[in-house]
């Protein structure tokens, strides 16, 4: 007996201690991450790099001219204010190409493959400009790179005849195969925005349904810098898009065309520099000061309701030096405005 009455007293001992133990190492796991910082040296934060700005003063980003100026803003968002945003962001390079010996003879092929067999008009020495009387049709065409634009001007009705609407990939896909025939389509337009218009010669208005239209736009987008999209003046439309009817029973042609627009200034992605840039707070007082840049106009109204902004890049669809960042406004009405981001100690006159 006296051998069972001490193992049950060991047992009792073991019990209790095992509970102690639980209960301290339990308190000691809920205070830990108060008393550790006593005991531990805070690491330091790791500095902000230094922008670099390598490519000293640069030259101030050359907007079209400004849509009708809201008279007042109001900003509702869920902070109530604008957002902290980053103090720099990167600036890259648009290589520029220069005329050569072949640069004429090339751009007078070009516009032969279009349909154009008259000699151009010199808009300047590396801009010429086509024109057939006939086909009541015009081309201007950039002798140093093939950037074109080219318009069916004075629609009729029966241009429309037997037009048919395919889906949308089917669009992109003659629109892409338009752009690469002639030997100019960028990888780098990975996404194309499609849409629907009715039209009776004269104006086009959107539609939802393909059914409807009788006119096609495919815009070819710009694919994100690192995650930063690249907005034009005409905000979600390219420079570079492709406007047709085509016909059922038959492929693609410049037959089909009503307009066509490419402007490709492709940034170069390995020669880039950091730049110190104004906060989000500074941009939203620039532009209540009548310092942005208006890319779709209120409906109606005179106030601008903003409700969320952020950093973009702006793509002129003339060739500006730098690919610059923008602070992007959005609002109700679908209102949209630009405000350059770069600090003005780096933009030069």
């Amino acid at each position: 007996m006296s051998a069972l009455t001490e193992t049950a007293a060991f047992a009792r001992k073991a019990i209790i201690y095992s509970v102690l133990t639980i209960i301290i190492v339990s308190f000691l796991f809920l205070i830990a991450p108060f008393i550790a910082p006593l005991f531990t040296k805070p690491a330091s934060p790791l500095p902000t790099p230094k922008p670099e700005s390598a490519f000293g003063k640069l030259p101030p980003l050359i907007f079209p001219e400004n849509r009708v100026y809201p008279l007042s803003f109001k900003l509702e968002s869920i902070e109530g204010k604008p957002p902290e945003s980053s103090t720099s962001a990167k600036v890259y390079f648009l290589p520029k190409k220069n005329p050569n010996l072949f640069s004429r003879k090339n751009a007078l092929t070009f516009a032969q493959n279009l349909g154009f067999y008259n000699e151009p008009q010199n808009v300047t020495e590396t801009v010429y400009k086509f024109d057939d009387q006939n086909k009541k049709t015009a081309l201007t065409l950039d002798i140093t790179n093939l950037n074109f634009f080219f318009q069916r001007e004075d629609l009729d009705s029966s241009f429309f005849q037997n037009n048919t609407s395919p889906a949308e990939n089917e669009a992109k896909s003659m629109a892409q195969a338009f752009f690469s025939n002639l030997n100019l389509f960028d990888n780098n337009f990975n996404k194309a925005k499609v849409t629907y218009s009715a039209s009776d010669g004269v104006k086009m208005t959107p539609v939802s349904k393909p059914y409807e239209s009788k006119v096609i736009r495919v815009d070819f987008l710009r694919a994100d810098v690192e995650n930063v999209p690249i907005l034009t003046a005409d905000y979600d439309q390219s420079n570079t898009y492709l406007i047709f009817s085509p016909k059922q029973n038959s492929s693609l042609s410049i037959e089909n065309i009503v307009e066509a627009s490419l402007q490709n200034f492709p940034p170069d992605l390995s020669n880039a520099s950091t730049y110190t840039i104004i906060s989000s707070a500074n941009a939203w007082e620039n532009l209540e000061n009548g310092k942005g840049f208006i890319v779709r106009a209120l409906n109606s109204g005179t106030e601008a309701v903003v409700r969320k902004i952020y950093l973009a890049y702006f793509q002129s669809e003339n060739y500006q030096s730098y690919l610059q960042p923008v602070f992007v406004f959005e609002g109700d009405q679908d209102f949209a405005a630009l405000v350059s981001a770069i600090d003005p100690f780096w933009v030069g006159n």
